[in-house]
């Protein structure tokens, strides 16, 4: 039996809740949600809706052969964990669609947080169109009973393996070279396609006087495979017996649809005339014997007028004068000695005056010599270099105003940690690169930076000789900019070109206008097979800094 002063502590008890709940506020359960965001932009996602309805990604038009990924990210802004039943592709969804990697079933609670990253691969196999669903069935609360979320994907596959063959030039007059000289065309073929390009056939055509007047210097190997972005060289030459006009061709048969076969014409004029001839006497120091040789970004070409003729046997060669006839846009390189007999390529970069060519592309030098008698050299005398990365892969960025400090990026995974361990930039590659593929020490699967250029216009090139699988993440920094008058960041027009294997394989343009832009370029994929393929992720965002 209860007395008063029991039954009032009871009551009393009872009032406040500890013995049972009097007041009219519902208990709150914790209740997890769902989003569906994007890896790079946080506040964008593929859903229309709320974040978790009316999605759809397209993947455009895709190429047949390479994969395409697309990545998301499921997010839990809940302080309770979701709990993923089911991640999947809906009945009837096309085959060429699947998942890469791991798949999530938790996402603990974290509100604020990264989530848990999911990629689709998509694989064309026809040219035609495909559709597939995703169907995510979870625990979110923030979905009507059953609800399920869903993400409509759609490509279309195409066959833009079009290789197109441009030859520069086009003809090679030799122009007017003394009897018995012996003078040289260079002839840069050239793939401005979307696949690779071949050189099934290589000929001169019926009547050519060859070998007494026309030949090839360098060997003409067929098949020859030209990626797309690049070009090779072919060395030809001619000698005149006579004060007579000589004419001939050279047939390049292809895999070009709209070119299967590329006459160059060939024609000389004998004259008692001086003979310029142009060659590559060096690569980074070493002699070079080679007509036609591989170069690549950076390297050190010294060229040479040292074999020129004079038009007599009585006088000597006297003058030399080079002009840059062609070069890649992106280019800023000049020539150390334009009026030597030798000379060589230099830019300026952070550290000074750079020896060297700047960036992949092609680059074409004309020699023109002068005589004892005052007589002038009338053939064309050309030098042409196609610089062509050999890496795995090659990032190359260069920009428009020579004031600006601009900064390239790669980060390692979907969502990289911007300049640590998982970023190649300045602060860390080029020294002591990061350690990205497990291996002690430096070796092929690490990032290298070559130069860091603090004053335009260029480049930043980061190397990878043989990425391990993985994502990588391209990104550009305005750093700084020293300005054209009184200081400040001067707007320059910014571009990225990625090669694969020595294929540019894509090329982005962007703008940058203040200190701290930051633009998130582009995503390469590399599968464990070695496979990579590009893709666009052109996000421009301000007020960025390198932490």
């Amino acid at each position: 039996m209860l007395t008063t002063r029991t039954a009032s502590l009871a009551t009393l008890l009872l009032a406040t809740g500890f013995g049972g709940c009097m007041c009219e506020e519902p208990l709150q359960v914790l209740a997890p949600k769902i989003e569906i965001g994007d890896p790079y932009d946080p506040l964008f996602s593929v859903c229309e809706t709320d974040f978790v309805k009316d999605c759809a990604y397209d993947f455009g038009d895709v190429d047949i052969g390479p994969p395409k990924f697309f990545s998301f990210v499921i997010k839990n802004p809940s302080s309770a964990d979701l709990h993923i039943y089911d991640l999947s592709f809906a009945e009837g969804s096309a085959p060429q669609f699947s998942f890469e990697g791991e798949l999530p079933d938790v996402i603990e609670n974290e509100i604020g947080g990264t989530g848990k990253i999911v990629t689709v691969k998509y694989v064309a196999e026809l040219e035609s169109s495909q559709q597939a669903q995703i169907v995510i069935d979870s625990d979110a609360k923030n979905l009507l009973e059953d609800e399920k979320v869903t993400i409509d994907l759609s490509a279309t596959g195409v066959d833009r393996c079009n290789p197109q063959v441009v030859v520069t030039p086009a003809e090679c007059d030799f122009g007017a070279v003394g009897i018995g000289s012996t003078a040289f065309c260079d002839i840069s073929v050239t793939n401005e396609g979307a696949c690779e390009l071949q050189i099934t056939g290589a000929r001169f055509s019926d009547g050519t006087p060859t070998p007494t007047v026309f030949g090839n210097q360098s060997p003409l190997i067929v098949p020859t495979f030209i990626q797309q972005g690049t070009g090779t060289s072919i060395r030809l030459y001619a000698r005149p017996q006579a004060t007579s006009v000589a004419t001939g061709g050279l047939i390049l048969d292809t895999n070009d649809a709209d070119s299967p076969s590329v006459q160059i014409p060939l024609s000389v004029q004998g004259a008692q005339a001086p003979t310029a001839i142009a060659r590559v006497k060096s690569i980074n120091g070493t002699a070079n014997s080679s007509p036609s040789p591989a170069v690549e970004p950076l390297d050190n070409v010294v060229i040479s007028g040292d074999q020129s003729t004079a038009g007599n046997a009585t006088a000597t060669v006297t003058g030399w004068q080079w002009e840059i006839v062609s070069q890649p846009a992106e280019s800023s390189v000049t020539l150390t000695a334009p009026s030597s007999v030798d000379t060589g390529f230099r830019f300026s970069s952070a550290a000074g005056i750079v020896q060297g060519l700047d960036v992949a592309g092609t680059f074409v030098v004309r020699l023109t010599v002068s005589d004892s008698t005052g007589a002038v050299s009338t053939n064309d005398a050309r030098v042409t270099l196609n610089a062509v990365p050999t890496e795995g892969l090659h990032v190359q960025l260069s920009w428009s105003a020579s004031v600006d400090d601009i900064d390239l990026h790669l980060g390692k995974g979907t969502t990289p940690d911007w300049c640590s361990t998982s970023d190649c930039y300045y602060g860390n590659c080029t020294y002591s690169p990061p350690n990205w593929d497990t291996t002690t020490g430096f070796t092929d699967g690490d990032p290298k930076l070559d130069i860091d250029d603090l004053n335009g216009y260029g480049p930043e090139n980061i190397n990878i000789e043989a990425p391990v699988a993985g994502t990588y993440v391209i990104g550009v920094h305005a750093f700084s900019g020293n300005g054209t008058s009184g200081g400040g960041f001067t707007a320059t027009d910014v571009t990225v070109k990625v090669f694969l294997g020595g294929a540019l394989a894509d090329e982005y343009y962007g703008h940058l206008n203040a200190d701290d832009d930051y633009w998130t370029v582009a995503r390469v994929d590399v599968a464990a097979s070695g496979a990579a393929t590009v893709s666009a992720i052109d996000s421009m965002q301000t007020s960025w800094t390198c932490y």
